[in-house]
């Protein structure tokens, strides 16, 4: 610990004599991306509102752009921040900054319905062109609704109902996940409630097809194609998707089953999830004590799994590692764990939602952002990530190896909230290549009695030298 702290302060004495005017021109590394601060700043903010919930980002490396959606709670909306600068400035609630915030459903303006969507929100975005798609759940519908907001030269917005299943039925009531082919192809991982016979309560598969699918409403009518791909009771709650296209697709999901346990399901290697579901698809249990949120990424094709274990209360890491000694979670067909599932630090017990967010960055580190919830004091943003992305010793969090004496993981506090404001809910974090992190999240105000969203990012600067003359 002591190291820690010293190579942290090493590091920003480097950065306070970069800045001094008048010091040398000798070049000065730039201070490593893993343990460059982060800045908070607010995104949308209007007064008395309840707004920034169910969030959902995306960092486009082709724009260098962050597209953040989330649910306004007093409008009941839908909206999409977006930050177009260091080119222009943005505009959010007549607020001249950083950011762009549009309303895209729930106002009642142009192509906006009236009713209540926004909740469950995900965003993505299509390579360098900013095709964003957004996938939510329309309350009032109880249906599954798909946004397409696009920029060229004109920007146009498509709004469509993809599932919409009638009376005593729910599509995306706990849960929606989008991401895009290379082919610019909408996949949406979402749930499915039967209000009156919750055994048959679904995981299903949305996307987009030319004609011939099964769903979709009004002029959307045969344009999706939706699959049941595992059946039971609460099965389905907060999915999560990742596609590897190398060159066949190959979808890969996260799920809460039956009694929360945590279950990966992947395509086109077999047939074990529930009967009469999609074919050629293998669902796997990796972990009995699984709960909200459920977040899945891949490095290299190989899959992992942040989510949190309502039992012990423990923020959790799963990655698949294959049929090895070090495995010890997620039984594969032949009988072997191939998983590899850790705790990684206490964030509360019991909770009725946990806010866990994973990504990797181009050097195949993956970052956690979660919210702690203490029995005392206010809940508290952090990011979790192994000591191998900082070139530490030391750690502070996650497992302790075989034969090792310290953990092999630092957790460090990003936003720790104050006496009236409560930090951290609905975390979403997206990474650049290099490592540095974008973090949406909502500020509970409870002196105001607000909500408000709020994003952490780190930044390096570059400091050019004073010559003298």
């Amino acid at each position: 610990m002591l190291r820690q702290r010293f190579l942290g302060l090493f590091l920003s004495l480097v950065i306070i004599l970069v800045a001094i005017p008048g010091g040398s021109t000798q070049a000065v590394s730039p201070t490593p991306a893993y343990t460059t601060p982060m800045r908070i700043e607010k995104v949308d903010y209007p007064a008395n509102t309840y707004t920034g919930t169910h969030i959902s980002l995306k960092y486009n490396q082709d724009l260098n752009r962050t597209y953040i959606s989330y649910y306004d709670a007093t409008n009941q909306d839908l909206k999409l921040a977006f930050n177009p600068w260091p080119h222009i400035q943005g505009i959010c609630n007549g607020i001249v900054g950083n950011w762009t915030c549009l309303t895209i459903d729930g106002d009642g303006l142009d192509e906006h319905s009236v009713d209540d969507v926004g909740m469950h929100s995900s965003v993505d975005v299509f390579t360098f062109a900013g095709d964003t798609g957004i996938s939510y759940y329309d309350k009032t519908l109880g249906a599954l609704k798909f946004a397409q907001y696009v920029c060229l030269f004109v920007c146009t917005l498509t709004l469509e109902t993809v599932d919409d299943p009638g009376a005593n039925q729910e599509a995306g009531s706990f849960g929606t996940a989008i991401m895009f082919t290379s082919a610019a192809i909408p996949y949406i991982a979402y749930s499915y409630s039967n209000l009156s016979d919750h055994t048959q309560d679904a995981l299903k598969l949305a996307h987009r097809v030319t004609s011939g699918g099964n769903c979709g409403d009004g002029p959307s009518f045969g344009k999706w194609q939706c699959d049941v791909i595992d059946r039971g009771t609460n099965v389905g709650h907060s999915p999560s998707i990742d596609l590897i296209e190398n060159p066949l697709l190959t979808i890969q999901l996260a799920y809460l089953g039956n009694q929360n346990v945590l279950v990966y399901a992947i395509s086109g290697t077999g047939e074990n999830c529930a009967p009469g579901t999609a074919p050629y698809w293998a669902c796997n249990i990796i972990d009995l004590n699984g709960g909200g949120d459920v977040s899945m990424d891949s490095y290299n094709t190989i899959p992992s799994i942040a989510y949190y274990d309502p039992l012990s209360g423990d923020l959790r890491f799963a990655s698949y590692i294959g049929p090895v000694t070090d495995a010890n979670c997620g039984m594969g067909s032949g009988g072997q764990f191939q998983w590899r599932c850790d705790s990684i630090e206490p964030i509360g017990k019991n909770l009725p939602r946990a806010s866990v967010s994973l990504s990797f960055d181009g050097s195949g580190y993956p970052a956690i952002a979660y919210q702690t919830v203490p029995d005392l004091g206010p809940t508290t943003l952090k990011t979790a990530r192994p000591l191998t992305a900082y070139n530490y010793d030391v750690g502070n969090c996650g497992p302790i190896p075989p034969g090792g004496f310290m953990p092999i993981w630092l957790c460090r506090t990003v936003d720790g909230g104050g006496a009236y404001t409560g930090e951290g809910a609905f975390a979403s974090i997206g990474l650049r290549s290099n490592g540095l992190a974008i973090i949406a999240f909502t500020e509970d105000d409870n002196y105001n009695l607000s909500q408000r969203l709020m994003v952490a990012l780190q930044q390096i600067y570059t400091y050019l030298p004073a010559v003298r003359r």
